[in-house]
């Protein structure tokens, strides 16, 4: 059975053209900065490496800039 509860995906186009970063729409502020670092992360090191220990290292190295980020960001409530 197929998980379909994904928070984001990266598509990696047959064809080479840019690859397609796509997020659910409800995300709130936190969990978005999350799991865009985390597909950009996937386009950084390449469709090949999957989340093994160099995936792992850019991860938290991106996702600590955009915690930077979204900390300085305030939200209207």
């Amino acid at each position: 059975m197929t998980d379909y509860h994904a928070w984001g995906v990266t598509i990696f186009p047959d064809d080479g053209t840019d690859p397609l970063i796509v997020l659910r729409a409800d995300l709130n502020l936190v969990e978005s900065t999350e799991i865009l670092a985390h597909e950009l992360t996937h386009v950084i090191v390449g469709e090949k490496e999957e989340h093994n220990e160099i995936f792992e290292l850019k991860f938290e190295e991106l996702h600590r800039v955009y915690d930077e980020i979204a900390n300085t960001i305030k939200v209207a409530k």
